[in-house]
């Protein structure tokens, strides 16, 4: 799949969200508000084209975000142009340019149903080393429950580029690439941020996604 039909499948959810998506976008939206301060420093990765920054970046002193999809990284700084407080970088979520411990809240979208278990070890240890230590890990991924609608909407829009791995853990992936996309259950993302070093302080579970925050042990 091209960056732009990655791009483009994503505008359609934001343009045209179900009653599950604008559940998801309103709980991100005031869960992020919630832990916003003017002192703080906020990074989303996979920030996309700038949707969540726009909702709440200038909640923050500094906000960040990064994205390895240059059409995405393009569309992000064109949509947030003139916002003063918000930088948008391409850079890799397993290598990123932060100095250790820069970052007060770190934050993923759902984005994480994206990462293949061979990315997700190096991720989590670049977030560890880049988060504060009195920090705060927030992050959201589609749940298992979330795959009848996910197919529905990927059949319509895509019907020949993504086929089914795993119905039961809602899991997909492309037939052209090696992205996939899948849904975790609390279990499993307790487990996750567990070996890595964080602990579960808040989990909320929506009807496809859930949200957690997390902090270092």
């Amino acid at each position: 799949m091209t960056d732009e039909n990655k791009v483009g499948l994503w505008k359609e959810i934001e343009t045209n969200p179900t009653e599950s998506y604008k559940e998801y976008f309103e709980v991100e939206t005031n869960f992020l508000k919630k832990k916003s301060n003017k002192n703080l420093a906020f990074l989303d990765i996979g920030c996309g084209d700038g949707r969540t920054l726009k909702n709440v970046g200038t909640f923050f002193k500094i906000a960040y975000g990064i994205d390895y999809n240059k059409k995405a990284v393009e569309n992000a700084k064109k949509n947030l142009s003139g916002v003063e407080n918000v930088e948008i970088l391409f850079e890799d979520a397993r290598a990123m340019d932060f100095e250790n411990e820069s970052i007060d809240i770190i934050f993923i979208g759902l984005t994480f149903s994206n990462f293949t278990d061979e990315i997700i070890p190096p991720i989590l240890n670049e977030i560890k080393r880049v988060l504060k230590d009195s920090g705060k890990f927030i992050f959201s991924c589609y749940n298992e429950n979330s795959f009848e609608e996910r197919w529905a909407f990927y059949k319509r829009l895509s019907p020949n580029e993504i086929e089914v791995v795993d119905r039961d853990k809602a899991y997909v992936k492309s037939r052209t690439s090696n992205e996939i996309s899948r849904g975790f259950s609390e279990k499993e993302l307790r487990n996750v941020v567990n070996e890595f070093g964080f602990k579960v302080v808040e989990f909320i579970r929506g009807r496809i996604f859930n949200l957690m925050e997390a902090k270092k042990k």
